[in-house]
């Protein structure tokens, strides 16, 4: 195992081909305007919940924290606005959407080789603690950017992974958007023909077949936002924006529905969630490796049992031996 993560570190596959097994997944962070009643969780956490049974009430404890100055020990408050969508002409009613978002990993279609993350100078982080490039590197406060050194300047290797990406609609959707007289947008990353754009996958920048007024067609989806992208859906419980946009005497209504996503970290997978060279039983519940009093030191009586998803000590002590 040890020769597999040399390999890795090492990039070099021509003796054991490690792309097979250390697999590239990027983890991103989804927003969208929904138009769910009550309040539910968006995604699991091991460590934190929402400490709240209703919108109001987590907006009531929000309210009071900013107004007071007092935080929550637990840090179990999250701050998700409340937006007023619609409002209909003729009953005045108000359509309102609550903000909420999820924390989602995806899987990259290909190997992302190491030497595509370049670290970035980030000298707020740096230069606060003293710590050189080198040093700053080797640690989780650590950024970094993807890059080739080959692409041009705005469309790069983070959209192409991004646009991999699936909105709310999941991976066999395939949705256009065609607004303010134009015949529809265009893949950015094919500058010299008009590829159709898949608006249900995440992408940032956009082309339009004509140029506008200062000869561009090329326009941003988040405006000066470099790390949000974007991807149209038809899920009922994201809330829409209308439009109508009228020619003369004709009239045409839009109505759309999307979500958000910021990159947050590429993550590689290993052999060693799953390598268990000692064979030892791995159990699915939480009170029978540590029973009888068992702490998991190193006698017959005080050993754990096996592992569960509390006590996960696969991997022997002799893989982190040597260099």
């Amino acid at each position: 195992m040890q020769e597999w993560f040399k390999a890795f570190w090492l990039q070099d596959y021509s003796v054991r081909d490690y792309r097979k097994y250390f697999k590239p997944i990027i983890s991103y962070l989804e927003g969208a305007w929904t138009l769910n009643k009550g309040l539910t969780e968006s995604f699991a956490s091991d460590r934190h919940h929402l400490d709240a049974s209703s919108w109001f009430e987590l907006q009531e404890k929000n309210r009071f924290s900013a107004y007071s100055g007092v935080k929550t020990r637990l840090e179990n408050l999250a701050i998700l606005p409340t937006t007023i969508m619609d409002v209909n002409e003729t009953t005045g009613q108000a359509t309102y959407a609550q903000w909420n978002y999820r924390i989602l990993n995806y899987p990259l279609q290909d190997d992302l080789p190491l030497k595509y993350l370049q670290q970035v100078d980030d000298l707020a982080a740096r230069v606060s603690r003293r710590w050189t490039r080198p040093e700053i590197n080797e640690k989780r406060s650590a950024r970094f950017r993807l890059y080739r050194g080959t692409e041009p300047t705005n469309y790069q290797l983070l959209d192409e992974i991004m646009y991999q990406i699936p909105g709310k609609d999941n991976v066999y959707s395939n949705l256009s958007q065609i607004m303010f007289g134009d015949d529809g947008m265009y893949h950015f990353g094919y500058p010299n023909s008009n590829v159709r754009l898949d608006t249900s996958r995440y992408h940032r920048w956009y082309k339009s077949a004509r140029k506008d007024a200062m000869g561009i067609n090329a326009v941003a989806r988040c405006f000066n936002d470099d790390f949000c992208f974007v991807a149209q859906t038809t899920q009922p419980s994201i809330a829409p924006v209308e439009m109508e946009e009228c020619k003369r005497t004709e009239c045409q209504k839009a109505k759309n529905r999307f979500s958000y996503a910021i990159p947050l970290e590429i993550i590689y997978l290993t052999p060693l969630l799953t390598w268990n060279p000692y064979n030892l039983d791995v159990y699915q519940g939480l009170d029978i490796v540590n029973k009888n009093g068992r702490s998991g030191n190193d006698s017959n009586s005080g050993a754990y049992l096996g592992v569960d998803s509390n006590h996960y000590y696969l991997t022997p002590a002799e893989f982190f031996a040597g260099r």
